[in-house]
């Protein structure tokens, strides 16, 4: 790995109605550790009516190009057009709400060196706001995410990229399916079915305010259940297939067939031992039973408690407890809702996080 290697490089900043956070992430951009001869920022608009456009071009003098839409076609769409007018040899895709470190550039494209990696991703570190399960549940699922992540590298490539901070080689990707609803994921298994290599960057760091609603969660996470959905279906030939090494045979299957899958098993398991307790008198399956019954009774109990002032240890208990039964839920509602195509390709801004994210971060 070349630290030296410094390529031209361009920045793809999708948008839709982002007056709230645009300006800030502009500047943040621009403060970048990294020539500016060699860096070339594109925002895609699709469509916005809230001032976006007009704030985007008080930047035009500091090299930052503004392409118009026109209208509203979902982030795959932006992406695929930030791609077709990117002149670097690396493209950064990064959302309008993510707050980069100084330093999170020249760490992501050190890596491209290496003429055997296609992508990069960085570490993504949420920033909570707001005390509650939807935001303390994200972050300790991003710990666990993070650390899988690095693990993964190690032993091939990541199951999937970060959205908010991933690097692609140019040429690699032309476009992506516009109907997908997890573009990051389409981008991560599309650039390894083509024999590049991916690789997790924890020293390239993004920050990102959590959701603070429930509700905002919830949109979030069936969105990508169902863009996962997407992407496993139409790339299945790469599950368990070892030409893709342990990405295909280990690392895909694990992290992202098996947990959409999860909710379904619990429900066989659930199911089961049901059956088991009224057709045998077994103490071990009473006793499963009764463990199982317990837990079930303490994931709605979790769902309540999480509401109340606990003391810090009880309290996170009960929020990791909500937050797991939550998704799940999610899970269920992501697959219902792709299965009879219910679905909408253009994104739904969660305003709880059109927020400063720099005063968090400073």
């Amino acid at each position: 790995m070349d630290n030296d290697f410094k390529p031209k490089v361009s920045i793809i900043i999708p948008t839709y109605n982002e007056a709230k956070v645009i300006e800030e992430k502009l500047e943040n951009t621009l403060e970048l550790y990294y020539p500016k001869e060699l860096l070339e920022i594109l925002v895609i608009d699709g469509g916005s009516g809230d001032g976006t456009q007009a704030l985007v071009r008080k930047f035009s003098s500091k090299g930052v190009k503004l392409i118009e839409e026109g209208e509203r076609m979902g982030k795959a769409s932006a992406i695929n057009l930030g791609l077709k007018n990117a002149s670097g040899e690396v493209v950064v895709i990064t959302d309008a709400n993510t707050f980069l470190d100084k330093n999170c550039l020249k760490m992501l494209v050190k890596n491209f060196s290496d003429k055997r990696v296609g992508a990069v991703s960085g570490r993504f570190i949420p920033v909570t706001v707001k005390e509650g399960v939807a935001s303390k549940g994200e972050s300790f699922y991003w710990r666990i995410e993070e650390w899988m992540k690095e693990k993964e590298s190690l032993l091939d490539s990541p199951a999937t990229l970060v959205g908010p901070i991933t690097a692609i080689r140019k040429g690699i990707i032309e476009r992506v399916g516009e109907s997908n609803l997890a573009e990051d994921f389409e981008i991560s298994v599309a650039v390894r079915a083509k024999g590049y290599k991916l690789v997790y960057e924890p020293n390239a760091k993004a920050y990102e305010i959590m959701p603070q609603t429930i509700n905002d969660l919830f949109k979030q996470k069936k969105r990508v259940t169902i863009g996962t959905l997407q992407t496993l279906i139409k790339y299945k030939r790469i599950l368990l297939n070892p030409k893709y090494g342990l990405y295909g045979l280990l690392i895909l299957p694990s992290h992202k067939l098996l947990q959409t899958l999860t909710p379904f098993f619990l429900l066989i398991f659930a199911t089961s031992l049901v059956f088991l307790k009224l057709y045998t008198s077994s103490i071990l399956f009473s006793m499963i039973f009764n463990f199982m019954a317990a837990s079930i009774f303490l994931c709605f109990v979790s769902i309540v408690a999480s509401r109340f002032s606990l003391p810090i240890n009880i309290k996170n208990f009960f929020n990791a407890l909500s937050y797991f039964t939550l998704l799940q839920v999610i899970l269920i509602s992501g697959w219902c809702s792709y299965s009879i195509g219910k679905y909408q390709v253009k994104w739904e801004k969660m305003e709880s996080v059109r927020i400063s994210v720099r005063s968090e971060v400073d």
